[in-house]
């Protein structure tokens, strides 16, 4: 996975989005969103057919065979995983051929799972998203290459050209420029959709690649985009999602909007794994919204990258949609050609690795795009929320095939595990290894924790008084913080939401803390500059400093 200690821990303190910009590099076979990419890649090759006789053929007699293993494969890997509820569809020729729940929608609870079980997608959002923006294309209300700032003329990056020339298709392809993850902490700090937007001008241009020419996985990128299109169509983007293709296609339990999926009523709770336990609905606390459970935290704000809610049975209306060409039950619901430029690829988001077979994977619009160990053109996400959800789809338009699995766990590469299972027993008859400790190892990178900060200083030094420390800290970009003394400690407070932490005395001027209790072994650092009249002037705090961010000074 290609981040550094100081990405992984601001990871954890993304918790709802950045689970998935990490997916992109472990989940990518020729390498896992970007960040957790929320783009998954197919797996890793093991086997297949000889690359000169194309793909690899998969029949009707091959897909019954499969079907009545289906089962046992998903119930033995939550029984080695502990996830509390699975939900499975499986489409083949524009049928689905199977939709199924497994386990519980709430620890210690009865409420099954089935197939009409309501799940969190997270970044499995962002492949349905390209769909709904393809719909606009398709009626020339937008066009893939528009620039952004023709539908709205209010975004400002800090490149005045690339504030011009960022387009929908840049947006969508992860190829704008903004580094990965850019305004994710923004938005788990309690800002709104628009003043995330709005701070993104503040992060400089140029450090982490260039426009057009490099990939980052970006979910306020994306969020721009969508929002642009909704702009565009005289709507919101969860208005415009439920018209243009939830709706017309009969997905009747989608949505994009977190007060409809706070009324479902069979609805999946999140499940966090702290230490070796899962624990349903860790950070809600038994809190309820308008008198039903509902996510503590929710991606309003991006929406189009990680907010939008489905269940298997809709799920596969929408595979077979997608490889349908926009078409399903014989009505065209998106324009072939807008749809089918999703698929395209449009950057390379993981480079070739030895031997030179293993092929390089590239994104789309909303979608990993690759050639698979079956020799076939794959497109494939993931999605993750580390409070509790994980999620992958895997499309297989040479055989017309789809595989979607969605969980209330969070990620540790379940999903991904058994879509590769059921892959296998399509195509040979049963796996092909143990799938789910090839992906729980690979997971178990998404939480990697800092070594500089597994063991205190021996002889630490003194720190000041807590009058040297407390204040308040600002910059243009995360706004004001505060840090204050409670109770004997040093707190900082974060953001509109207010979030607080409490300091934990390191060394000198320098303190560690842990913004998520479920990930308690993610620390960062917060230092302060303590000045000549024993007041400190600046506060840095490494996880919030991945594109130079994190410093703020006393105001």
């Amino acid at each position: 996975m290609q981040a550094t200690t100081s990405r992984t821990s601001r990871r954890s303190r993304t918790r709802l989005v950045a689970a998935t910009a990490a997916l992109a590099a472990l989940v990518t076979v020729s390498g896992c969103t970007g960040e957790p990419t929320m783009t998954a890649a197919p797996s890793p090759a093991v086997g297949g057919s000889d690359e000169a006789s194309g793909p690899m053929a998969l029949t009707r007699e091959q897909v019954d065979a499969a079907l009545p293993k289906i089962p046992g494969i998903v119930e033995a890997a939550m029984e080695a995983s502990g996830v509390p509820g699975v939900s499975v569809a499986i489409v083949h020729e524009d049928q689905a051929v199977f939709a199924e729940g497994f386990g519980v929608r709430e620890l210690g609870t009865d409420q099954v799972v089935d197939a009409d079980t309501v799940f969190s997608l997270a970044s499995l959002s962002k492949p349905v998203s390209s769909s709904v923006v393809a719909s606009a294309v398709g009626d020339g209300v937008i066009a893939w290459d528009d620039p952004i700032v023709e539908h709205n003329p209010d975004l400002q990056l800090a490149d005045p050209w690339v504030t011009e020339h960022v387009t929908f298709e840049d947006l969508y392809a992860h190829r704008s420029g903004l580094p990965g993850g850019a305004g994710d902490a923004l938005e788990n700090m309690g800002y709104d959709r628009d003043e995330v937007i709005r701070r993104l001008r503040f992060i400089e241009p140029g450090e982490f690649g260039d426009f057009r020419n490099s990939y980052a996985y970006t979910n306020f990128g994306m969020t721009i985009a969508g929002d642009a299109a909704a702009k565009a169509d005289g709507t919101t983007f969860a208005e415009m999602a439920e018209a243009r293709v939830f709706g017309p296609a009969g997905m009747d339990s989608t949505t994009a909007s977190r007060d409809v999926l706070a009324g479902r009523e069979n609805r999946a709770l999140f499940h966090a794994r702290v230490g070796d336990e899962w624990v349903p609905d860790f950070a809600n606390e038994g809190r309820v919204e308008a008198g039903v459970p509902a996510p503590t935290t929710w991606p309003d704000a991006q929406a189009p990258a990680g907010g939008v809610s489905s269940t298997a049975n809709d799920m596969a209306r929408w595979m077979r949609l997608s490889l349908g060409e926009g078409t399903l039950d014989g009505t065209e619901i998106i324009d072939a050609a807008a749809l089918g430029t999703t698929h395209v690829p449009q950057i390379r988001n993981q480079p070739p690795t030895a031997p030179v077979s293993d092929p390089a994977s590239f994104y789309g619009l909303g979608w990993g795009v690759t050639v698979d160990r079956f020799n076939s053109v794959h497109w494939q996400h993931s999605g993750a929320f580390t409070l509790g959800a994980a999620t992958t789809v895997a499309l297989m338009p040479n055989q017309q095939l789809g595989v979607i699995v969605l969980t209330n766990g969070s990620p540790i590469g379940l999903p991904e595990a058994i879509v590769d299972e059921i892959l296998d027993t399509l195509f040979f008859g049963e796996p092909t290894q143990d799938w789910v400790s090839f992906w729980a190892e690979r997971f178990s990178q998404l939480f990697a924790t800092d070594p500089t900060l597994e063991t205190p200083p021996a002889d630490p030094a003194p720190e000041q008084p807590a009058e040297a420390y407390t204040g308040t800290y600002a910059n243009d970009f995360y706004g004001a913080f505060e840090v204050a003394e409670r109770d004997g400690n040093l707190v900082v407070i974060e953001g509109p939401a207010r979030n607080t932490f409490t300091l934990e005395h390191w060394d000198a001027n320098t303190f560690v803390y842990n913004s998520d209790p479920e990930l308690a072994g993610l620390k960062t650092r917060a230092t302060f500059v303590v000045g000549p009249d024993g007041r400190a002037t600046t506060l840095t705090i490494d996880d919030l400093d991945s594109y130079g961010t994190g410093t703020l000074t006393r105001v």
